[in-house]
């Protein structure tokens, strides 16, 4: 049988079933047909075969055609699959641009296949998923391309420092507002191209909003990161953003995290657009990174393990009277960070924040404490001994966090009387009302609050007395300085007669020296605390819980 009628009916039928499925242009290229041994000699081959490959219908080589000499080491292997599987395909890359997709399929006379040229095909797939991970107005990655991305980047990040920068355009609104959402586009377009302009090999740079961006910056520490965000700024300023003849000033907030190979990137994301809105807020200075050993010794509770780190110190809360008994302990948390030493929380709960666990740590101390208050038999009704436990202001305004309190407090209401609460009281005077519902609420369980936070007597005092605390504490560490110690005094005088007319306590606290226990007397304080007094001891653990293991029990 001639060669051409061997192949000729096969190609026929699909050329056919192509015009009928997608009208008279079918979705890909014309199909050549060709016969091979198994290692990849030609035997035979149809005229379109030819045409694809550029060859003559009967070859004068004095070589014989192979499919690896044409159409390169793609091809080779494609034939030893289909020797062992009995069908194989694969793209092959030609040397003139052009691709075309192989299949093969084992046969007696040895291989039996196709060739089709997908060039075109292959260039709108890949255009298609540029445009499916990138923004098309910036060029630069969307948030789908940001999400592939940071996984590889955070995983790299054990052997080489990234951080994360998100940044949050200011006043961008009001140029969309006024001059239309043309001038916003353009506003856009040359923010990405200076901040491009500032990137390096190994950077990279997304727009995840309307006027949110995220870069990776790798191998740079903390002052360098600070640094390339005081450039861009420097950038910004430098010239004017223009729209024809209208000229912007612009500004940018930017929130900073240095990634750990714990962290996932939603939780990645979300840490770094907090600290953004912190920055934008007010409440920090950008450029600020949190250390990765913090980090990493954080990252156990965002996935809801346990966490080691975490450590509780107590310190005992001493009557002003003679002898000093002791009637209360307040609890110290403490974080044992990669390098075993001990963190106060001013420097592991920025990092908490970051990761939104403040909530969360605020939520297994409070479990430790009930459980602790359980295992020693401490109530109320029995001796009057309490605990004191400080409460996060971000917590005062999770209403997660509040729901899941309220439980852990109804369920034990013998404990959870000796259990108090402290929160900072300038806080809480500009908090909204939320803050002094929970407070309430806590009440009726059993549960008071301290109002803490204060080194002299403040004007809106009052207010927060109309909560009914269980108590207040002042600093009385500047004790010892003698100006305008009679008007202190009466002023602080007479706080302490309306809060014990109220029923609520006083306690002095950071009494660290002679002079201050001895001012405390003076004055009326109802209770001293301070190092003293006795330093902080280690709580015995009595139980162990994880934050997960909290929260699923107030569930």
């Amino acid at each position: 049988m001639p060669e051409r009628s061997v192949c000729r009916p096969i190609a026929t039928e699909r050329r056919r079933a192509a015009r009928d499925a997608h009208g008279e242009n079918p979705p890909v290229g014309p199909i050549g047909m060709f016969v091979a041994t198994d290692d990849g000699r030609l035997n035979r081959f149809d005229p379109v075969f030819a045409r694809l490959l550029a060859l003559h219908t009967r070859p004068r080589c004095p070589r014989p055609l192979t499919l690896g000499r044409l159409m390169g080491t793609a091809a080779t292997q494609v034939l030893d699959q289909a020797r062992h599987r009995a069908f194989a395909s694969a793209d092959c890359a030609l040397s003139n641009g052009r691709t075309m997709l192989l299949r093969a399929r084992r046969c007696a006379e040895g291989m039996r296949g196709w060739v089709e040229d997908v060039s075109a095909l292959r260039r709108t797939e890949t255009g298609l998923r540029f445009a499916a991970l990138h923004d098309p107005l910036t060029g630069l990655m969307n948030r789908r391309g940001l999400q592939r991305h940071l996984a590889d980047v955070i995983a790299r990040s054990a052997v080489c420092p990234v951080s994360l920068v998100f940044m949050d355009l200011d006043g961008f609104k009001a140029i969309n507002d006024v001059f239309g959402h043309a001038a916003g586009d353009s506003v856009l377009r040359q923010f990405s191209t200076r901040m491009r302009a500032l990137l390096q090999p190994g950077d990279f740079a997304a727009r995840v909003g309307g006027d949110e961006f995220v870069v990776a910056l790798s191998g740079r520490s903390s002052l360098e990161t600070d640094a390339w965000i005081r450039l861009l700024g420097h950038r910004m300023n430098a010239a004017p953003f223009r729209h024809f003849s209208h000229e912007f000033a612009l500004q940018f907030s930017a929130g900073c995290l240095a990634l750990d190979p714990t962290l996932s990137p939603d939780a990645a994301l979300e840490a770094a657009d907090r600290d953004c809105a912190r920055v934008k807020s007010g409440e920090h200075t950008p450029g600020k990174l949190v250390e990765p050993s913090l980090m990493s010794a954080l990252a156990g509770l965002h996935h809801e393990a346990e966490c080691p780190g975490l450590e509780l110190f107590e310190q005992g809360v001493h009557t002003s009277q003679a002898g000093h008994l002791r009637v209360g302990v307040e609890w110290l948390l403490r974080l044992r960070d990669g390098s075993a030493r001990l963190r106060r929380p001013s420097e592991f709960l920025p990092a908490a924040r970051q990761l939104g666990l403040a909530a969360q740590i605020d939520l297994w101390v409070m479990r430790r404490a009930l459980d602790w208050l359980t295992a020693t038999q401490i109530t109320t009704s029995s001796n009057g001994m309490f605990v004191v436990m400080k409460l996060n202001a971000e917590s005062l305004h999770d209403r997660r966090f509040q729901r899941q309190a309220l439980r852990l407090l109804r369920a034990q209401p013998s404990t959870a009387a000796a259990l108090r609460i402290e929160v900072n009281a300038r806080h809480l005077a500009r908090s909204t009302g939320a803050a002094a519902e929970f407070i309430e609420r806590a009440r009726a369980t059993g549960t008071r609050a301290v109002l803490g936070g204060l080194a002299q007597v403040p004007v809106w005092m009052p207010q927060l007395l109309a909560l009914r605390p269980a108590a207040i504490k002042l600093d009385v560490s500047l004790a010892d300085n003698d100006r305008e110690q009679a008007t202190t005094d009466q002023s602080i005088r007479l706080l302490l007669d309306h809060c014990r007319a109220l029923g609520i306590e006083a306690c002095a606290t950071r009494v660290e020296s002679t002079r201050a226990l001895e001012w405390a007397c003076r004055v009326g304080f109802d209770q001293v605390q301070g190092f003293l007094l006795g330093k902080p001891g280690a709580v015995a653990r009595t139980t162990r819980h994880t934050v997960a293991e909290s929260a699923a029990s107030a569930s």
